[in-house]
């Protein structure tokens, strides 16, 4: 469960010399070429550890073999921790950009490191938080769910969005079809009827915040060792928009796994410990805190399924098609398949 980072993968390699040059010229205290170490977490963009005469730093980099878009651009996920910093805590402290490829290959950026432990499915907590697992499950999911509607609280100066935000739920569920049928593969599941439902029970938007759009435990770090949960970060901003709350909340949904549903998004469970929030929990925790109508929450859930399944197909494209050789990605078809298993049992 402590984030520790490990050897980069191979293909995933960063020019060591040529990122030293810049950095020492371009961060005080970088006076020493860095140690390079990869976390392995996420499917997306690439993070890396830097360490340097005793201090650390994160380096983020799109996937090799990326197709582009919004979620793989270095500059705008950059800009939107910049906009948080003066109001979120929980959000990392940027420190650099830049857009010149010849460094590593692609444009990049640097922020703080927040230590701590990061949730993941298969994990074993710290013997200090087994004393009550149940109770510190509890309050883990709790504590996210508060930290979620916090976030949707904040008026932020600016918008990274061109978009109309009021528009974003009917966006969403347009953009999410296009995506997917342009990923897909001989053996994905057939996208129109689950498109068709989409188009058809559209829900009027009443609401917009700005949202984070990959909201789950993996992306949380926790003060190690503390009982109760204290969450020090909020990580991965890429997909982060002014647009609908309730579609932030359907994606927590959608990754928010229980016990009973199939085995394949079983493995993805961080949330399926003794003690944890139910989805029905979750649905009821963000409504006392945010005081917003849940009524249709249903479609939201439906919608971050398809997103996630969408999200998947892409990565799972780039794999079939011989963009990215990481093995990893091999099986992602079967998340895929799980997913609209699920949306079958919503709709």
């Amino acid at each position: 469960m402590n984030e520790q980072a490990g050897n980069v993968r191979t293909g995933e390699e960063l020019d060591a010399h040529r990122l030293f040059n810049y950095l020492n010229q371009n961060i005080d205290g970088f006076n020493e070429a860095p140690e390079i170490r990869q976390f392995k977490g996420g499917f997306s963009n690439l993070t890396y550890l830097l360490s340097s005469g005793g201090k650390e730093w994160i380096l983020r980099r799109p996937p090799f073999g990326s197709r582009g878009g919004s979620a793989h651009n270095m500059e705008r996920e950059f800009m939107i921790l910049k906009m948080l910093e003066p109001q979120y805590s929980l959000s990392p402290k940027p420190i650099l950009f830049e857009s010149d490829h010849s460094i590593i290959g692609s444009p990049f950026f640097l922020m703080e490191r927040i230590k701590g432990v990061v949730v993941r499915a298969g994990t074993t907590l710290p013997e200090s938080m087994l004393i009550n697992s149940e109770s510190f499950y509890r309050s883990l999911g709790e504590k996210a769910i508060d930290a979620l509607a916090e976030l949707h609280s904040l008026e932020l100066e600016g918008d990274i969005s061109s978009a109309n935000p009021m528009d974003y739920t009917k966006r969403q569920a347009e953009g999410w079809s296009r995506r997917f049928r342009a990923a897909l593969t001989d053996d994905a599941p057939n996208p129109e009827p689950v498109i068709k439902w989409l188009i058809d029970n559209l829900p009027e938007q009443h609401y917009k915040a700005f949202i984070h759009n990959d909201f789950k435990f993996d992306n949380l770090v926790l003060k190690e060792f503390s009982t109760p949960v204290v969450i020090h970060g909020v990580l991965d901003w890429e997909m982060a928009v002014t647009g609908d709350p309730l579609a932030d909340l359907g994606t927590t949904l959608a990754y928010w796994i229980e016990a009973d549903d199939s085995p394949v998004l079983r493995m993805f469970g961080a949330t399926l410990e003794n003690g944890n929030l139910s989805r029905e929990d979750v649905i009821q925790r963000y409504a006392l805190k945010s005081g917003r109508d849940l009524r249709e929450i249903n479609y939201y859930y439906v919608l971050g399924l398809f997103k996630i399944a969408g999200i998947v197909q892409q990565i799972y494209f780039r794999y079939k098609t011989g963009a990215t050789k990481d093995v990893r990605f091999s099986n992602l078809g079967k998340v895929v398949h799980a997913c609209f298993d699920k949306i079958q049992e919503l709709t």
